[in-house]
């Protein structure tokens, strides 16, 4: 389960950094045509928004890790300590 969860948030920052990587190329290309048509408030605004929800995202994402790993310790203690009860019940 932890592996899995692991694997997905791997997946999932991986995902962020090529959106992100993504994000700095178009803003790259906007520069350059910004400097070739001049003026472009409109593009200026898009990119500001694309660049906000992705902020928003990264972090909704540090919050799920934070809670997931949480939950991940309670339930690893939790295992642990029904593993003792098992073993004393054996014994």
């Amino acid at each position: 389960m932890t592996e899995d969860l692991d694997r997905r948030l791997r997946d999932t920052d991986r995902r962020l950094r090529d959106l992100d990587h993504r994000i700095d190329d178009l803003d790259s290309e906007h520069q350059s045509l910004k400097s070739k048509f001049g003026y472009t408030e409109d593009l200026d605004y898009e990119l500001r928004d694309i660049r906000s929800d992705i902020s928003e995202c990264d972090d909704k994402i540090d919050k799920v890790e934070e809670e997931l790993g949480d939950r991940i310790g309670d339930t690893e203690q939790a295992i642990k300590r029904l593993t003792q009860h098992v073993r004393l019940l054996d014994g």
